[in-house]
């Protein structure tokens, strides 16, 4: 059991890296959908990932209280980018640290949703087409598809990563190929 084809993929452990990378991707991808939408009578105003963090760069008088909730988009990206690259190049090498790295990867994602999903009430400005709002509002009651994404790859990360930790620690023949 020890021949070169049995060291690259013993197990689930080659599938789960991929689903991570899957998840990873979900993650990447959240930032270009919206991810705060406020409604009010016949207006809607949506906002992207990357909306807030470029918005209260270009507009900083609309968004006077503009606080780390800009950031976490990004924080989000960076992480799910890492967390692919390195699960890719573990995926080649058979090697199972990078699944780990992508599970501590997966776990700062998801604290920072959640840092971002309990922001406390601010002043937020809101402009659009058809009204410009300035308004005291939590995040938490409008959030939108993003920021599911965003979650739904973190959880892919951490539950992927735990399981090939669970499964190196259980099975000898998959820490005998490390």
């Amino acid at each position: 059991m020890s021949d070169e084809g049995t060291k690259r993929s013993t197990g689930p452990v080659r599938p789960l890296m991929i689903l991570m990378m899957i998840g990873a991707v979900i993650g990447m991808l959240s930032v270009l959908f919206a991810w705060f939408t406020v409604e009010f009578l016949t207006f809607r105003i949506s906002y992207a990932g990357h909306d807030f963090f470029l918005r209260s760069l270009d507009y900083p008088d609309v968004y006077p209280d503009v606080g780390y909730y800009a950031f976490v988009p990004f924080v989000i990206v960076a992480g799910s980018a890492l967390a692919f690259f390195s699960l890719a190049i573990s995926v080649q090498t058979g090697n199972k640290k990078g699944a780990i790295f992508a599970l501590i990867l997966g776990a700062v994602s998801l604290v920072a949703a959640a840092l971002y999903s309990t922001y406390p009430k601010s002043l937020m400005g809101f402009t659009s087409a058809k009204a410009n709002l300035v308004a005291e509002i939590r995040l938490m009651d409008y959030l939108d598809i993003g920021f599911y994404m965003a979650v739904i790859g973190s959880i892919i990360l951490v539950v992927g990563g735990v399981i090939i930790l669970w499964y190196t620690k259980t099975h000898r023949e998959v820490r005998d190929t490390e």
